[in-house]
């Protein structure tokens, strides 16, 4: 049976099933599978350092600092904020 096995077959299916895998290896020895997988690394997140972003709390609270490294911030240190919409964000 081991014979009629197309290893190199079941290799791509597995790698086009499961995205998680970038690299899979099959191997028969004797009566025993091996099996060698390497998980796939996701690239990092670009992160847009031009546009301006909006910042979420999942709380109320009291803006305490600010590092605003280019721009105008819209708001200031101090301020009280309410809301985690960003649509619900007001000074109270």
């Amino acid at each position: 049976m081991k014979n009629k096995l197309n290893l190199n077959r079941i290799e791509d299916n597995i790698i086009n099933e499961i995205q998680q895998i970038s690299l899979i290896a099959l191997s028969i020895d004797g009566v025993k599978l091996n099996v060698e997988i390497v998980e796939r690394t996701l690239p990092p997140e670009i992160v847009d350092t031009e546009n301006p972003v909006d910042i979420l709390a999942k709380k109320d609270g009291i803006v305490t600092k600010i590092f605003c490294y280019r721009g105008t911030p819209l708001i200031k240190s101090g301020n009280m904020l309410k809301g985690t919409n960003i649509n619900n964000w007001r000074y109270i």
